[in-house]
This record gives structure tokens, C-alpha cells and sequence, in this order.
């Protein structure tokens, strides 16, 4: 929605002496706006009552913990919780000395497909964008349209099991 505005905002801007193409540029340059905002508003957020419980300033977490919640009493309960999870976090590092950092992401099968599989998706988006990009988006329409219907006749064929039908309302 933001981008829709910056573009109308700028779309009337006439284009300065030996600059040309001003209005995209004003366009682009636009969307930095908001990042910076947020940056700035990062000198006025407190810390996290967990960032003080793990340097050992608990006076400091609770009063950090007070003003994210309702109550003296819930403030103290999650203050609790969070200084029992502080210490079960520092028995199991001391546990597992050998296997930290990056070496956990690829030594864990489990970490390792999903890194690989969110790196696919990421990988992905990025094809997606480019090919929309280079006007080849009406043909990603196509193969979407072409795989939900292959997709469909898939399911009629062989998706449902013998003697139930889709449309039965009871499951008993």
C-alpha cells in the first residue's frame, strides 16, 4: 500500500536539468523511509528482561518484565520461568561442547533439511521475481493453471480410497 503511494507521490515531479528519470529514483529512494523510522525507534526500546536475567541483573529484568505485563505477580511468574529456562540453557551448552555454532546446522540431519529446504524456497522466490520480471508472468500463470488441473485429476484417480466419497457429511 505504501509503495502504491510513494509512486503517486512522486509521479508528478518533473525531472531536474541533467537528471534524468528523477521520478523513479525519488521512487526507489522512498522505501528507505520506513526502515529508517523503525531504526530510530530502536534508542527508545528497553531492554529484554531476558537480555538482563542473562547478565545477572535481575532487578533490572524485573522491572523490564513489569511493564510488558499486567500484574507485580505475572511479571514475577515469567521472571521465574524465564530464569529456570536461562539455566537449563546453560546445562545443556556445558553439555555439548563439541558440536556449537554453524557446525549444529549441518551436523543434525533434521537442521539440515530444513536449512536446505528453506534455502530452496528462498531460492525460489527469488526465480519467481525474475521471471515475473522479464515478462515471462503469464507463462508462470499457465504452469500454475496446468498443475492444479493435473493436480486434480491426480486426486479423482487415485487420491480417495475405495468406498468413502467426498461429499459424506458423517464420519462414523
Amino acid at each position: 500500500m505504501l509503495g502504491y503511494v510513494a509512486s503517486i507521490a512522486f509521479y508528478f515531479v518533473p525531472d531536474q536539468s541533467g537528471i534524468v528519470g528523477l521520478r523513479w529514483r525519488l521512487m526507489l529512494g522512498s522505501a528507505a523511509i520506513p526502515p529508517l523510522f523503525v531504526i530510530s525507534l530502536i534508542f527508545f526500546s528497553p531492554e529484554s528482561p531476558r537480555w538482563y536475567m542473562s547478565k545477572g541483573r535481575k532487578a533490572d529484568a524485573y522491572y523490564a518484565m513489569r511493564r510488558i505485563r499486567n500484574t507485580p505477580l505475572e511479571a514475577a511468574r515469567d521472571l521465574y520461568f524465564a530464569s529456570e529456562l536461562l539455566q537449563a540453557e546453560r546445562e545443556i551448552m556445558h553439555g555439548q561442547k563439541s558440536r556449537i555454532g554453524l557446525l549444529e546446522l549441518f551436523a543434525t540431519p533434521r537442521n539440515r533439511l530444513a536449512a536446505q529446504s528453506s534455502s530452496w524456497v528462498m531460492l525460489m522466490q527469488q526465480f519467481c521475481g525474475k521471471f515475473r520480471e522479464n515478462r515471462g508472468g503469464h507463462l508462470l500463470w499457465l504452469t500454475a493453471h496446468r498443475s492444479l488441473q493435473v493436480s486434480m485429476w491426480l486426486r479423482e484417480c487415485g487420491g480417495r480410497r475405495p468406498g468413502r466419497t467426498a461429499d459424506r457429511a458423517d464420519h462414523t
